[in-house]
């Protein structure tokens, strides 16, 4: 029975050695914007004190800035037409940050992409649909709701403004993507015998807000301030949107001096979808 005690507090002592010992390297890597380091040392020090509050909360920011990282990585890597390398990076955001439907939208593109590489004249094929998307942003896409009646859709108490936006989308027949920076900010506001176009003009109004149709039937809800070109920033040094700008490539060098470990980035990713650690 004594040993059996002393076993016990053993393993609590080298427990509470382990959580101290990655909770301070995931400090270090945090303090260095090294996430993808900070997710694998936080969900090593969450394994041995699965019950922490503070671990799970700096964890669920880490993950966050790694996929937001490794999005752009990968929209970089898209850019200079290497779309396996763009699918490794986007998968691994996708992975982090299941909320990033932004990044899931580009992923499914790119792994449209790949699948047209590897038909018959598949490069031919990829070439001629770029040429069109070229060609499609010389003239915007407008948003065309299935319906094109007014309609008048009222809030009369605050509610969180993605419900608004949701709302509008429902009444008028069209997808909404958001930004995974968006704040759940309250509003309350009266639509009344408006148009798809009137009301989302009225709410990103009232809400600081701004949208970009990415086609016919989807628009891109952002942050705070006008939109902006790609990767410029707001005045509260928010990414107005989450890409690269053009031309921009991807960093092959690491700059931080706390690198994660061999496999470190697939582990934590794997990891990451466990709720245990949520």
């Amino acid at each position: 029975m004594r040993r059996l005690s002393w076993i016990v507090v053993l393993t609590v002592i080298l427990g509470s050695c382990a959580t101290y010992r990655y909770s301070r390297q995931a400090e270090e890597a945090m303090k260095g914007d090294n996430w993808d380091a900070a997710v694998y040392y936080l969900l090593e020090a969450l394994a041995a004190d699965p019950g922490n509050i503070k671990l799970k909360m700096d964890l669920q920011r880490a993950r966050t800035r790694a996929a937001e990282e490794h999005f752009r990585r990968g929209m970089g890597f898209k850019e200079a037409g290497e779309l396996a390398r763009a699918r490794t990076e986007l998968e691994l955001a996708v992975q982090l940050d299941p909320t990033h439907q932004y990044a899931e939208t580009e992923l499914a593109k790119v792994r449209k992409d790949l699948e047209i590489l590897v038909q018959e004249g598949g490069a031919a094929k990829l070439e001629q649909a770029k040429k069109a998307a070229r060609e499609m942003k010389v003239k915007p896409p407008i948003l065309t709701p299935e319906t094109a009646e007014p309609m008048t859709l009222a809030f009369p108490n605050p509610v969180n403004v993605k419900d608004i936006y949701n709302a509008i989308a429902k009444a008028f027949g069209f997808n909404v993507l958001y930004d995974p920076r968006l704040k759940d900010t309250k509003l309350a506001i009266e639509l009344k015998n408006v148009t798809a176009k009137q009301a989302l003009d009225n709410v990103v109004q009232a809400a600081q807000h701004f949208y970009k149709v990415l086609d016919e039937k989807n628009h891109h809800r952002g942050g705070r301030h006008p939109a902006k070109p790609p990767g410029l920033r707001g005045s509260g040094g928010e990414d107005v949107f989450p890409l690269q700008r053009r031309g921009e490539r991807h960093q092959q060098h690491d700059p931080h001096p706390h690198r994660c470990p061999p496999g470190g980035h697939q582990r934590a990713a794997q990891r990451a979808g466990d709720p245990r650690y949520r």
